[in-house]
């Protein structure tokens, strides 16, 4: 049988980076530094240290050192080039989401983004202040195929002061054993029909601000699998497949 082997880490620790904390004693150390020229280069470094009780590490020790995130920038005509490790939240949720948080380790990436909301040009700019975000990443250690690549593309828009909503996808394609990326393929990913080769995930999510109740804040996401398709049976499963809901209320103003 083919399957996902995946372990909850530490889940009583949440939006942690990926690190995996022992039972019994843990001491972890972390510091972070930034450094830029001008609105041109930036670039953001942060080491960690982490000692676990009963725990073997990359070093053969219950510690280890680790570069968590580091990476650099450059910044263009309203266009931002990053590349190293990096983690993403795409979503609303407090805790985590359907598709990419920082519960995971970070990945390393190769990131595109327009760093200032823009206006679309004709009709669509009544959808609002308009911004992207499209990586591509190495999936080393993956196990089924072995060491695929995962690409994602994020749309955000915000229509209204009190109404945004955004929509995203994440595809893993090539892999051993996997036919090689076609280029051509591109356009059906982010359409939503992705090849038989790889595998895709997608999400719609919206975030309503409600100043009338203390500037309370209700959010929604949805999203699910590529293979789906609506049928009387499964009415729930409306475009994607295997789906799933995350939906809540935040309080800033209590």
């Amino acid at each position: 049988t083919q399957g996902i082997r995946a372990t909850e880490g530490t889940p009583l620790v949440a939006n942690n980076e990926g690190l995996v904390y022992s039972e019994q004693s843990n001491v972890s150390l972390r510091f972070s530094t930034m450094l830029g020229y001008r609105d041109f280069f930036s670039a953001y470094l942060e080491p960690v240290f982490l000692a676990r009780q009963h725990t073997v590490g990359f070093d053969g020790t219950g510690s280890k050192v680790d570069l968590l995130k580091g990476y650099g920038m450059l910044t263009f005509w309203n266009t931002q080039l990053e590349g190293g490790r990096d983690s993403m939240w795409w979503g609303q949720g407090g805790h985590g989401d359907l598709l990419l948080t920082n519960n995971a380790y970070p990945l390393d990436l190769v990131k595109f983004s327009n760093p200032e909301p823009t206006l679309l040009p004709w009709l669509f700019r009544y959808l609002g202040p308009f911004k992207y975000t499209a990586f591509v990443a190495p999936l080393t250690g993956y196990e089924n195929p072995a060491d695929p690549w995962l690409g994602g593309l994020r749309f955000n828009f915000k229509p209204h002061p009190l109404f945004e909503m955004g929509l995203s996808t994440t595809f893993m394609f090539n892999g051993e054993g996997m036919p090689r990326f076609n280029p051509f393929d591109l356009f059906n990913f982010f359409v939503g029909r992705s090849p038989l080769y790889a595998n895709q995930l997608a999400a719609f999510d919206l975030r309503l601000r409600l100043p009338f109740l203390r500037d309370a804040q209700f959010y929604l996401e949805y999203g699910g699998e590529d293979s789906g398709g609506w049928s009387p049976q499964y009415p729930a499963e409306i475009i994607l497949e295997d789906n799933a809901w995350l939906f809540g209320i935040h309080f800033p103003r209590l």
